[in-house]
C-alpha cells in the first residue's frame, strides 16, 4: 500500500476507473460508495458507505508510510438533497487517545465527490476534508478477484485496549478467510468474505481462534473493498454495539491459480 494505499495517484485516476469486471451496475443510493482523499491536515481517507448508511473511514498521517494507518472512524449517515449528517460518529485512535465522539456534516454530488467537515461536538471545531468517489465501485465484487493472499497490517480494539500487528490474510475461491499474525502466532482469526447483496462491497463476517486472545469470543461483522489497481483489500468489522473492531489493510502477494 502507498497510502492506505494509493490516495495521491487515486485523485489523478478516479475519473479513469478500471477493474476486471465489465458490468458496472448503477449504486441504488445516491451516496453510497468508496470514496478516496484528503483532509486539511493532509491526512489521508479512505471511505466506505453502504446502502443502509453505515460508514467506515480509514485514516492515515501523512508521515507515516506502508500500510500503516492511524484512526478508525465510524457510524451511520444520513444523506438527503445533497447533503450528508452523521451525529453517532466515533474516532478510534491507534496512536493514543482512545475512542472519541465526532459530528460529521458534508454536501455531496452524486457519483462524484463529497466535501465536509469532521467535529468535535463539544465546541465544534474539526478539520475539513474532500473524497472522492472511485468508479472501480461501480463494478459488482467478485470472488475470483480476491483469492490469494493479503499482506499488511491489522489494528483491532476492544474497550480501552488496542493492538496493531503485520498480518497475512488468505482467501480461497469459496470465500473462506484466514487471519495469521506472525508475533502471536495463536491469536489467528477465520471468517468468510462474500459479494455483498446491497451494495458493491464485500460482507465480512470474522471471529478469533482462542478465547484469550483481545478480540476472542465475539463475532466481528462489517464491510471489505478490493481496489484492482493497486491490488488492495481493506477491511472494516465491528461487533454490533461497536465497542470492538477488526481493520485491516493489504496488498495481494500471490493469487490463487
Amino acid at each position: 500500500m502507498k497510502h492506505v494505499v494509493s490516495v495521491i495517484a487515486t485523485l489523478a485516476l478516479v475519473a479513469c476507473g478500471g477493474s476486471t469486471s465489465t458490468s458496472p451496475e448503477v449504486p441504488d443510493t445516491k451516496v453510497q460508495g468508496f470514496y478516496k482523499g484528503v483532509t486539511d491536515s493532509s491526512s489521508y481517507w479512505n471511505v466506505f458507505i453502504r446502502s443502509n448508511g453505515e460508514y467506515y473511514i480509514l485514516t492515515q498521517a501523512p508521515d507515516s508510510g506502508g500500510d500503516d494507518f492511524s484512526n478508525a472512524i465510524f457510524g451511520t449517515v444520513t444523506a438527503e438533497n445533497g447533503d450528508i449528517t452523521s451525529t453517532d460518529t466515533i474516532l478510534r485512535s491507534f496512536s493514543g487517545g482512545g475512542t472519541l465522539s465526532r459530528n460529521l456534516s458534508a454536501s455531496y454530488v452524486a457519483g462524484e465527490n463529497i466535501t465536509g467537515i469532521l467535529e468535535r461536538p463539544e465546541d465544534g471545531t474539526g478539520s475539513g476534508f474532500t473524497v472522492y468517489f472511485d468508479s472501480n465501485y461501480q463494478y459488482p465484487p467478485d470472488l475470483k478477484n480476491i483469492s490469494g493472499a493479503f499482506q499488511g497490517k491489522y489494528k483491532g480494539f476492544s474497550g480501552d485496549s488496542s493492538e496493531s500487528e503485520p498480518a497475512l490474510i488468505t482467501i480461497d475461491i469459496n470465500g473462506k478467510l484466514v487471519g495469521s499474525r506472525p508475533r502471536i502466532s495463536g491469536c489467528g482469526f477465520e471468517g468468510t468474505i462474500q459479494p455483498g447483496t446491497t451494495d458493491n462491497f464485500f460482507d465480512v463476517s470474522i471471529s478469533f481462534l482462542r478465547p484469550d486472545c483481545l478480540l476472542g469470543d465475539i463475532t466481528l461483522d462489517g464491510v471489505a473493498y478490493y481496489d484492482p489497481v493497486y491490488k488492495q483489500l481493506l477491511i472494516s468489522a465491528l461487533t454490533s454495539d461497536k465497542s470492538s473492531g477488526l481493520f485491516f489493510s493489504g496488498i495481494n502477494k500471490f493469487s490463487e491459480p
